[in-house]
């Protein structure tokens, strides 16, 4: 990153009130909405979460968390790079931006090589709610064969063990845990995904 870029991106910071302070890029209250995005500073900032320098990343996805739902295909995208702490830096985002449309990157980063995408990428999807559960499910039918995809159901659906969708997805979590998962599962989250239908914000 720039000189240059890196003194915009902290006039704009000090300007909007963006930054909440502290490296670690907590950010208060729902993401701001902004309709368009300039896609040339949004890269920018994409750009910068592959920098060296932690508290540039920490910026930078805090600005983007702030422009909301309208960044999700550039972080999308993102999950996609070659660097993991790119990879994680976006799932970040994206869990704290909670965009239903980010809901089918996020499940298969479940599947990615870094073990903190994969937990990010978890967290993203509880953040979701049923809309990543409704996305979760349809991975488990299309790749029930995933080992890193299995794990990361697991753990996922076992934070929602005890919460008021834990017993309709009991079933899928008896299958991951069962001698035969990758037989069990498709049938079982198929028959909780059309027990789902008509109680998600997105079409099942």
């Amino acid at each position: 990153m720039t000189k240059t870029s890196r003194r915009l991106l902290r006039r704009r910071d000090v300007q909007s009130g963006r930054l909440e302070g502290g490296g670690g890029g907590r950010i208060s209250g729902k993401p701001e909405q902004h309709a368009e995005p300039d896609p040339d500073w949004v890269e920018s900032l994409v750009r910068t979460l592959d920098s060296d320098d932690p508290a540039e990343r920490s910026r930078a996805r805090i600005a983007l968390v702030r422009m909301g739902r309208p960044v999700g295909p550039w972080l999308t995208h993102a999950l996609a790079h070659q660097k993991g702490q790119v990879r994680w830096e976006a799932a970040m985002a994206l869990g704290l931006i909670r965009d239903p449309a980010s809901a089918a990157a996020l499940v298969q980063a479940l599947e990615d090589d870094m073990l903190e995408v994969r937990w990010a990428a978890a967290d993203g999807l509880l953040a979701l709610e049923r809309d990543g559960l409704v996305a979760l499910l349809r991975g488990l039918i299309a790749r029930s064969g995933s080992i890193r995809l299995r794990e990361s159901a697991h753990r996922i659906l076992s934070r929602t063990a005890h919460g008021e969708d834990g017993p309709i997805l009991k079933p899928v979590l008896d299958a991951l845990e069962s001698t035969a998962p990758m037989a069990a599962l498709p049938i079982a989250a198929y028959t909780v995904l059309n027990s789902l239908k008509g109680q998600t914000s997105g079409s099942v």
